[in-house]
């Protein structure tokens, strides 16, 4: 009887902590339902740019409520996504045949019981434009894109992307952007952040955190993604690409972002510098690669480079070098290199700028 009990409790403390889900609607299919479960109490949305027509033919059932998911693809007066409470499993019908439902782009994600009863958690649906505004102490918001509808402007166009400008902070704020979704709770990932201000370098006497006030441009293209704040944060999101294959940084002391999923062409960074003061550059990186990957930075005189082959795998690496950059390259042997994060980063030093030795 004891060990009865304990096993269901155990399911029930598993059933508590499931994970959240994202579930494509290109998998519905008008020959079955398709069903999945999900914590009872977690919030379901839907991200989709697909047509209100197509979406109108497909049913979401939770417990006793039925929707046509048409209905869920709306925001509410003060521009937060719909959203329905789950109670039990999601199943999913259509009257949309095969050949229709594996066009769709939409998808439906779930938070946990916990993520839906967390004043600092909160879900935005990227269709157009969208203003973040964070003043609490702690936040978790997780950006959900949907299908960009722009002629495309270059092959490395991604099907999705959040374009994020405006980004202000403070010193004593971490914030950092990860791939993914956040898990159980919503707590800070440790493994799969791709972009962090202010950064962490160390030298001889240790880390020390390097804040930058200029952010450029930051061209996010995945499906969906999450930032974590410690400290009042705003920023601006569009629902558009804009080609940085070519790229002017916009002041000396700044932080940018190249980043792959798909197709990728060789990109290059060109940096604002001050010729009075020294300079440090470098680079906060993860990949995870197919072909070889080499980052250069180069100076007047010298350069900074890494190669990565095929086999390697890097998880939140970071190098610097104490050198004024002119530029920067990422270039690839192939257009399908794999899955690659390059926060890039330049500032000006304290001390005078050391006579060129070329």
């Amino acid at each position: 009887m004891v060990r009865s009990c304990i096993f269901f409790l155990l399911l029930l403390i598993i059933s508590v902590l499931a994970d959240p889900k994202v579930v494509s609607l290109s998998q519905t299919n008008s020959h079955g339902s398709l069903t999945f479960t999900v914590e009872s109490g977690g919030q379901i949305y839907l991200a989709s740019g697909d047509d209100n027509q197509l979406l109108k033919n497909i049913q979401l059932t939770t417990g006793s409520t039925t929707i046509p998911l048409d209905q869920l693809n709306v925001f509410n007066n003060d521009g937060t996504p719909k959203f329905i409470t789950a109670t039990g499993s999601v199943i999913l019908t259509t009257s949309n045949n095969a050949t229709t439902s594996a066009g769709l782009s939409g998808y439906i994600y779930v938070t946990t019981y916990q993520q839906a009863q967390d004043p600092t958690f909160s879900v935005c649906v990227l269709k157009t434009t969208q203003s973040i505004r964070k003043t609490t102490m702690k936040s978790t918001v997780v950006v959900l894109n949907t299908i960009l509808k722009q002629n495309s402007v270059d092959y490395t166009m991604p099907r999705m992307t959040s374009y994020v400008t405006k980004i202000n902070s403070s010193p004593n704020t971490n914030l950092k952007f990860h791939w993914d979704i956040p898990a159980l709770s919503g707590e800070d990932g440790t493994k799969n952040v791709f972009f962090q201000n202010p950064i962490v370098l160390r030298n001889e006497e240790g880390p020390y955190n390097v804040f930058f006030d200029n952010v450029e441009p930051l061209q996010v293209g995945l499906n969906y993604w999450y930032f974590t704040s410690n400290g009042p944060v705003n920023m601006f999101l569009e629902n558009k690409y804009i080609s940085d294959i070519s790229y002017w940084t916009t002041a000396v002391n700044t932080t940018g972002l190249i980043m792959n999923k798909r197709f990728y062409t060789n990109h290059i960074v060109y940096f604002r510098s001050d010729a009075t003061r020294s300079a440090v550059s470098g680079v906060f990186e993860s990949a995870y690669l197919t072909s070889s990957l080499t980052i250069k930075i180069s100076g007047q005189c010298s350069s900074f480079g890494e190669n990565f082959n095929n086999q390697e795998n890097i998880t939140q690496a970071t190098a610097w070098v104490e050198l004024r950059p002119v530029n920067m390259t990422v270039t690839s042997t192939s257009v399908f290199p794999g899955t690659f994060y390059i926060q890039y980063f330049a500032f000006a030093g304290n001390d005078p700028a050391p006579k060129p030795m070329c």
